[in-house]
């Protein structure tokens, strides 16, 4: 943090604007956003549940949160796939979810026209939205607003499920968790990766 001031004139008027900087500086607390979030409790994650389902036909979706081994981790199926359903999981590394704000599953609908990409993931209890920043192409929206679901069960995460975002040769470059406040709490940076290639 930087606190400046100016002032012109007696040396009487400069004292009391950096006796005004000084005060300033002392009462400066740090806010909540500012914060390390606190640790994710992992014991209420070991349990395989369902998360959500949506989509329609072959591009239908859903979500579990689904240990494995021991370890945390959610998973997305498409039971309707063409030929046969598919499947990928994603381990649940609570310090990592922590620091990005959320952990995401990028697959892409190979298996349907035109292909596309639907993106799955968990997101830190306190995120209300997920934003996932695409690069600029034509036919593409340059940003994506996602609702959270699963609030209402009281789990240490929330999840998430884009549309289906298309075409083919999308590239996604961030997802982002966002609060009720409009604050980011953390971005997962994807690099302008293209899940269909």
């Amino acid at each position: 943090m930087l606190v400046t001031g100016y002032a012109t004139g007696e040396a009487d008027a400069r004292q009391r604007v950096q006796q005004a900087m000084r005060q300033i500086a002392m009462s400066v607390r740090p806010i909540t956003n500012a914060l390390p979030p606190p640790p994710i409790p992992t014991d209420r994650l070991q349990a395989r549940m369902p998360l959500g389902k949506g989509g329609q036909g072959p591009t239908a979706w859903e979500a579990w949160l689904e240990p494995r081994g021991g370890k945390p981790g959610f998973s997305v199926r498409f039971p309707h796939a063409r030929s046969a359903p598919v499947s990928q999981w994603q381990a649940l590394e609570p310090s990592s979810l922590n620091a990005q704000g959320t952990l995401s599953i990028l697959q892409c609908l190979s298996w349907t026209p035109g292909r596309g990409v639907i993106i799955v993931g968990l997101a830190r209890a306190d995120t209300t939205t997920v934003q996932i920043e695409l690069n600029k192409q034509p036919l593409v929206q340059p940003l994506v607003h996602v609702p959270v679901f699963e609030r209402e069960r009281s789990l240490p995460v929330v999840a998430f499920a884009s549309p289906r975002l298309g075409p083919a040769s999308v590239l996604v470059n961030r997802i982002t968790a966002v609060d009720a406040a409009g604050r980011m709490l953390g971005s997962e940076n994807r690099q302008g990766r293209a899940p269909c290639m």
